[in-house]
């Protein structure tokens, strides 16, 4: 055996808690091992965000601990490299850029054919496939994109309107925001506002 290289770097992360078991399963990781993910550098970035975040004394602590510690799941459910399954692959790095585009365009309305006719496949499919490599539907991924950034915008913008804030999140109907907010949160945005 001769090393790639003269030095080796190994980054370790355990993840504890509910539901911890079941998302890994689903993106097929459903032992402890050595997986490699095809950009260590960006899970070197959230890792170096988190160490800044614990740092920090800041109200959003909390928030920002959550929204890092959910970035570095995505990114290992996107990048781990599964042996022996190229078409997995390929369907899987269809949902991932997907999900990159969501990201992206959550303040524009996202309509399911669209999707499905950007990575070649029917809606059906897609919906199928997409819940099976995350363990969750494409339209709770889009809820919960548009959320995360509206809770953002909701603590840091005190000033701004909710029917602002719904708009800027993808939601114009302002009741149905504030519908869907209050059926995931448990509580309405200008409540969740006036808590944090």
């Amino acid at each position: 055996y001769s090393g790639m290289s003269n030095e080796w770097i190994v980054h370790f992360m355990c993840f504890k808690g509910y539901g911890t078991k079941d998302y890994f399963e689903n993106i097929r990781i459903d032992q402890s091992g050595i997986y490699k993910l095809n950009d260590v550098k960006k899970i070197e970035q959230y890792m170096e965000e988190l160490f800044l975040i614990y740092t920090r004394d800041s109200q959003m602590e909390m928030y920002d601990f959550s929204r890092v510690l959910y970035e570095i799941l995505l990114e290992i459910a996107k990048s781990t490299t599964i042996q022996n399954e190229k078409s997995f692959q390929n369907q899987n790095k269809k949902v991932h850029l997907l999900m990159d585009y969501i990201n992206e365009h959550y303040k524009e309305p996202i309509v399911l054919s669209d999707l499905a006719e950007r990575v070649h496949l029917s809606k059906e499919y897609l919906c199928q496939l997409f819940k099976k490599i995350n363990g969750f539907s494409i339209f709770d991924y889009i809820t919960d994109v548009r959320l995360a950034h509206a809770k953002t915008l909701l603590i840091q913008d005190r000033n701004e309107k909710i029917k602002n804030i719904s708009r800027l999140c993808g939601y114009e109907d302002v009741s149905y925001f504030g519908m869907v907010f209050k059926k995931k949160e448990g509580m309405t945005p200008a409540k969740f506002r006036e808590l944090h």
